[in-house]
């Protein structure tokens, strides 16, 4: 009897612990070792120049994302910026395409690329499938600059939040990985994934405690399964 009471337990503590916020995202620093490659096994990326003593690094890298589901759209938005300025960013620059490759349209409004050290808003941009490419080209020799930071992330469009299976922003119907919330990395347009502090804060300590349930339940289980 007390074997079944813990195996009760146990299952109550699995529903109720459910997926933890503030999930791994994975990291990606430009120029490096996945120039030229597409990247598709993970659902939320942070991208940033590689630098060195405050100053990135000279080269010309892109790398590609695609999401694992074909009917999912990526969602980029840049978190800073300070790339050297030059006229139409002809020397240093970031390049966002809505594809795999350079060849393919140009999501940048300016129709160039990016640079200098203010954001114009709005500082995000939006995948027409499931692929987005990330260029950065700096061949300015004297960079002053620390570059870029930015995040992909993929996402479906729901009406509610019951349709959606992971984490949906309040103001749009983006529908992403629950790891987005709480995880330090604006992801939402609105910052809704990234609420107050206190907020964060609470859905941390939930998770933790649930976790800490969960760990006793199966150690009871384990143990009273054993002197059974």
């Amino acid at each position: 009897m007390s074997c079944l009471r813990c195996f009760v337990l146990l299952f109550v503590c699995v529903l109720l612990h459910g997926p933890a916020n503030g999930g791994e995202i994975l990291e990606y620093r430009l120029p490096g070792e996945q120039c030229g490659f597409i990247i598709e096994h993970g659902d939320q990326y942070h991208v940033a120049a590689k630098e060195e003593n405050g100053h990135y690094f000279d080269g010309d890298c892109i790398v590609s994302f695609r999401s694992k589901n074909a009917n999912e759209k990526m969602f980029l938005r840049i978190l800073r910026l300070d790339v050297d300025y030059s006229t139409k960013c002809q020397e240093d620059g970031l390049y966002i395409y809505d594809g795999t490759s350079s060849t393919d349209s140009l999501k940048n409004a300016n129709g160039y690329g990016i640079c200098g050290d203010s954001l114009s808003l709005p500082n995000y941009y939006k995948s027409s499938g499931n692929e987005i490419a990330v260029r950065f080209k700096a061949d300015n020799h004297s960079n002053t600059g620390i570059g870029f930071d930015l995040v992909i992330t993929p996402y479906h469009e729901v009406q509610t939040q019951d349709e959606c299976d992971g984490f949906k922003c309040l103001s749009d119907n983006k529908c992403m990985t629950i790891d987005a919330r709480c995880n330090g990395f604006t992801q939402c347009a609105d910052g809704s994934d990234e609420p107050s502090g206190l907020a964060c804060s609470r859905a941390f300590n939930i998770n933790v405690s649930s976790s800490v349930l969960l760990i006793f339940a199966v150690l009871c289980t384990t143990v009273i399964m054993t002197f059974d």
